[in-house]
């Protein structure tokens, strides 16, 4: 719940400058421990540097720019598809998955090319 909170999702969209390594880790440590998760700081590392891979590789993995917001759909999709039984949960997924639509379907190709470029280049 926490990870889709409106609050949380509308942080997350609000038009800013991409979140540095340090404030990314940040969240991530936060939303790990506001579940039932409890990791010591080496399994913390290990899974922060396991996610990094997994992003970085999907964004080297996409042909074209666009194909950044079918992947990211495709992951909301897939966890909505696993939280079916808590309705409220499904809502907020619902609200992230509008969120996304909402903020790149007017998206120009160049501003596509912008963001990819500032993904792949993250460290």
């Amino acid at each position: 719940r926490t990870m889709y909170s409106p609050r949380f999702i509308g942080e997350l969209f609000r038009s800013q400058e991409m979140y540095s390594v340090e404030a990314t880790r940040q969240i991530f440590d936060r939303l790990a421990h506001s579940s039932i998760m409890r990791l010591n700081k080496a399994s913390m590392d290990k899974l922060f540097d396991l996610m990094t891979m997994g992003f970085k590789y999907q964004m080297l993995a996409c042909r074209y720019p666009q194909e950044l917001v079918l992947v990211t759909l495709n992951h909301l999709h897939e966890i909505r598809k696993k939280v079916l039984r808590s309705e409220a949960v499904t809502e907020l997924v619902d609200c992230a998955i509008r969120a996304v639509y909402d903020k790149y379907l007017a998206m120009s190709s160049a501003g596509f090319a912008s963001l990819k470029q500032a993904g792949s280049t993250a460290p």
